[in-house]
């Protein structure tokens, strides 16, 4: 089976006078999944002990790279295992969020000048109601599912592959929305902490955080033709296609209704559960410190073996071990 794994995360431009961010994403098709996995394995030994680091997890994340590597051996271990992995890889997808001012409607701002409009997105739900929403508070809520907006856009490009391919999704989580419902008929792997314990999330995730560091290094704006230039940078031969998912793409991306998207019975199975004693034990704040443990690591590692997810419990979410 094919399968296209798809992350993302948030672009922060450096060196302007306003706050600039975009999501950016990045799928990788794989056609060859148990080959993959296989050159992935022997990637990340043979880098690690290249650059003498120490691998605690099977399936490493670029957070995690950076972390023991630091700036520098971080990224060029990270390049080193990019380049070992490309030619298993048939086509890379990047998708990235920018949404205009003179595109979007206006309203009056409600803060300390009333005077002064505001680019707003308006979103429509079915039962007719209606929300107006900033742009920037938008665009802090897109990131938590915008592997759904790139699996989008992939899916319209391969329209005619839905019976053999697997869409393989980092944790997302977010409202109900056209973007969702367009993947809903492929075969949908949902992966929390799916950099973590699936290889090829974690070379999405790779893939788009040499997209991040690249463009810093070279103080670039997020366009298409800087993120051509990154991408033959890294391998000339690249199939790369790229997406902007702007005013055009933005009916897809906003909420169609008040509820958020369901998918629990989506998440990969076998389930390596991870329940809490009481409520407050996986607040944000004690996940963090969970995750840096050796506990974490080796939740990680087993969910990686049987090659499905690691699920954490939520009380205010999964109503038992079964939704899970």
């Amino acid at each position: 089976m094919i399968v296209a794994a798809f992350d993302s995360r948030v672009f922060r431009q450096r060196g302007v006078t306003a706050n600039f961010v975009a999501p950016i994403g990045a799928g990788v098709r794989i056609e060859n999944e148990a080959g993959f996995w296989k050159a992935y394995a022997r990637s990340v030994e043979q880098r690690f002990d290249e650059f003498n680091l120490s691998r605690l997890r099977f399936a490493c994340k670029s957070y995690h790279l950076l972390d023991v590597g630091g700036p520098i051996r971080g990224k060029a271990v990270m390049e080193k295992i990019v380049e070992d992995l490309l030619p298993h890889v048939s086509e890379v997808l990047v998708c990235y969020c920018i949404l205009p001012k003179g595109h979007l409607p206006s309203a009056r701002n409600t803060g300390d000048n009333p005077a002064e409009a505001i680019p707003v997105v308006r979103q429509y739900w079915e039962d007719g109601g209606t929300v107006v929403t900033p742009v920037i508070k938008f665009m802090d809520q897109i990131p938590s599912y915008y592997p759904v907006v790139c699996a989008s856009e992939y899916t319209a490009i391969h329209n005619d592959e839905q019976d053999e391919t697997g869409l393989l999704l980092d944790n997302i989580q977010g409202p109900d929305n056209e973007a969702w419902r367009s993947i809903l008929q492929w075969n949908i792997r949902i992966y929390p902490s799916g950099d973590e314990v699936s290889p090829p999330i974690a070379l999405a995730d790779m893939m788009i955080r040499l997209l991040d560091l690249k463009l810093h290094d070279r103080r670039a704006r997020l366009e298409r033709h800087e993120i051509e230039t990154t991408f033959s940078e890294i391998d000339e031969k690249l199939k790369l296609r790229i997406r902007w998912t702007g005013p055009k793409v933005l009916p897809k991306m906003a909420a169609a209704t008040r509820h958020e998207m369901e998918t629990s019975a989506h998440v990969a199975r076998p389930r390596v559960p991870v329940i809490g004693e009481t409520h407050d034990l996986l607040t944000n704040s004690l996940r963090s410190i969970l995750e840096g443990t050796g506990a974490w690591d080796h939740l990680c590692n087993l969910a990686a073996s049987v090659k499905g997810s690691l699920k954490v419990f939520e009380r205010t979410r999964d109503r038992d071990l079964r939704s899970m």
